[in-house]
């Protein structure tokens, strides 16, 4: 375990190791996620991304495309976009 400090402002210093572990750069924006009484701090790209794939889950679902269709549509996409660049 690692602790750290609040500041009069407000803000914390994420440990090193921490840092390290999730890859955090200066800069870098940060989500704080409440779950279950317990707040866990992430990569905010990393959020993003969750939040896209239920999107395009939702999606999908409501238009009875399953995950391995959707699956067989990215790589169709996947490869034409290749020979594209390669072309």
């Amino acid at each position: 375990m690692e602790l750290s400090r609040v500041s009069s402002q407000g803000q914390v210093t994420v440990p090193r190791a921490s840092r390290e572990r999730l890859n955090l750069r200066e800069g870098d924006r940060v989500a704080f996620l409440e779950q279950c009484g317990a707040v866990i701090l992430t990569k905010a790209s990393v959020v993003a991304l969750r939040d896209l794939q239920d999107a395009i889950r939702a999606e999908a679902d409501a238009h009875g495309v399953t995950e391995e269709e959707l699956l067989r549509e990215l790589e169709r996409v996947r490869e034409g976009r290749w020979h594209e660049r390669t072309s």
